[in-house]
């Protein structure tokens, strides 16, 4: 068996462990489109920063201020890399993703 049979024969579970422990993280399909789909349409937070003595104002995404994202309540915290790729794999292709 191939490399590429394996892979196809894997469920989605299995494909979902193996991206995480070997698919690259920068410029990553799941990362983008997670971040288009998630990240691109939440409102920044204004805020003071102690770092800057309350002097600067400064922007925080949600999950900065609250260790978990808007867009999964259920969840206490931010979905993690393998969360992301399963999602990922589960979303429906657009023409540019093919």
């Amino acid at each position: 068996m191939n490399i590429y049979e394996k892979i196809k024969s894997m469920n989605i579970e299995e494909l979902t462990d193996w991206i995480d422990k070997y698919g690259q993280l920068d410029n990553s399909p799941w990362i983008e489109w997670f971040d288009k789909t998630y990240c691109k349409n939440c409102e920044s937070i204004k805020g003071r920063s102690k770092q800057y003595n309350y002097d600067t104002e400064v922007s925080y995404a949600y999950c900065e201020l609250h260790d978990n994202c808007k867009f999964f309540p259920d969840l206490n915290y931010v979905p993690e890399l393998k969360d992301v790729i399963k999602m990922w794999l589960e979303s429906e292709v657009k023409d540019s993703a093919e």
